[in-house]
């Protein structure tokens, strides 16, 4: 079948438009993030959205950046991780934080020809389908990657270069849209990281004038400290394998899927089971908190949800729930995840290639406890907080959604931008 290519459009090859693919180098012994002064950049500073991020740089030497004859960036440069499991993901080099960068031996740079487009080659890269083109070139099976050649067997229909620009300043600013909710959510989870710090150890602003010395620190007077077997009880989801799990039906909550959440309070339920297999498992109750008793590190256990629903719900095996008694359970699960009790956590750990914590070893878990009216207050301000980030990150996915599907049509033609005589 021959494919239809817009009107004004012609089909080529990505080695029509970019220069020849350049990588860079190190030094012998590598980069470091102690000596150096130049960056280095590897396909691990290569985010999913196509961008860069700085933290944890490494660096080589000013002598070794002098005699570089390849992989030195330009702004406006678009990188391509070459071989790994990261192969293909793509990046647009603008706006660095620092004057010289270079790519490392992982990393391609690609420089346009003849004045087309960057913002554009970089979105046809970035595509679902350009990645699934990228996925096809690919060669080797233990260490699969992309050599200099790939750009004469990477096919794309190429607009010209004025309709090149709009759809490239379409999808940027959709782009832009979508860095500034993150910008958001970021500050958001910044302040709600210093607010728990401040208001699950000193209370309410305002509202204490005196405090006391505990084991955890100073809390507010009126308040106490009580080990978790003192606020509530314990009990044990039951194992639920993979076969006894179906598509819909009764809500289960395994956990792996509480640690990997981004919610303090369970949102959605991914996981489903039959009548029977209902019969033999745990029941949770609204205000249950559920904690995972099993994970890959010491960080993954004892993160904690909280279950505020009123539907028929279940755990699954390596789950732990404390049932809380005359508390307020969102107020607990807060606590729960905060970075003193976490501390506490972190250290009952069992096990090295899986870590396991047990409902007896949280017995003594010490928790501040204030009167129940502060708990719902501080409750309430965290659960706000949650609330306006949850629904930035959905604008987020919202914004992404649309990015994906208006890139398809935009690249393929479906959807044609209209380009006036002096190119607006």
């Amino acid at each position: 079948m021959v494919e239809d290519i817009p009107k004004g459009w012609r089909k080529g090859k990505l080695s029509e438009l970019v220069h020849f693919p350049e990588s860079g180098g190190r030094p012998k012994g590598g980069a470091s993030s102690e000596t150096g002064k130049i960056p280095s950049i590897g396909a691990e500073f290569i985010t999913r959205d196509g961008r860069l991020h700085y933290d944890g740089m490494k660096f080589i030497p000013e002598d070794y950046f002098i005699n570089m004859n390849s992989g030195k960036l330009h702004d406006g440069d678009i990188l391509i991780c070459k071989d790994g499991a990261l192969t293909g993901k793509v990046a647009f080099y603008e706006n660095s934080p620092y004057d010289e960068a270079v790519v490392n031996e992982h990393v391609f740079i690609l420089r346009p020809l003849n004045g087309d487009c960057r913002k554009f080659i970089f979105y046809s890269l970035q595509s679902d389908a350009g990645q699934n083109k990228v996925r096809k070139i690919m060669t080797g099976s233990a260490q699969p990657g992309i050599n200099t050649t790939f750009p004469r067997y990477y096919d794309l229909l190429i607009p010209t270069k004025k309709e090149q620009e709009k759809i490239a300043e379409i999808l940027s600013t959709i782009d832009e849209n979508i860095f500034e909710t993150e910008r958001i959510v970021n500050e958001c989870e910044r302040i709600k990281k210093g607010l728990m710090q401040t208001l699950l150890l000193k209370g309410i602003l305002g509202k204490h004038k005196k405090f006391k010395n505990t084991e955890l620190g100073e809390i507010p007077e009126e308040w106490e400290i009580k080990d978790m077997k003192d606020l509530g009880s314990f009990d044990k989801g039951k194992g639920i394998s993979k076969k006894e799990l179906i598509e819909i039906g009764i809500p289960c909550v395994r956990y792996g899927e509480i640690y990997t959440s981004h919610h303090f309070k369970i949102k959605k339920f991914f996981s489903f089971i039959d009548k029977d297999t209902s019969a033999e498992s745990t029941l949770i109750l609204k205000g249950d908190i559920l904690l995972a008793g099993s994970g890959e590190t010491l960080e993954d256990i004892g993160k904690s949800v909280v279950y505020l629903g009123k539907e028929e719900a279940y755990a699954g095996g390596d789950t732990i729930i404390f049932r809380p008694k005359k508390q307020n359970s969102l107020y607990l699960c807060y606590v729960l995840n905060s970075g003193v009790i976490r501390e506490q956590i972190n250290r009952l750990g069992q096990g090295h290639s899986v870590v396991h914590l047990y409902p007896r070893q949280l017995m003594n878990v010490q928790i501040p406890i204030p009167p129940i009216e502060e708990q719902d207050e501080i409750a309430n301000i965290l659960d706000e907080l949650d609330y306006k980030i949850d629904i930035e990150k959905e604008k987020r996915n919202a914004i992404l959604k649309l990015k994906l599907s208006l890139m398809q049509k935009l690249l393929s033609g479906e959807i044609r931008v209209m380009v006036n005589k002096n190119g607006s």
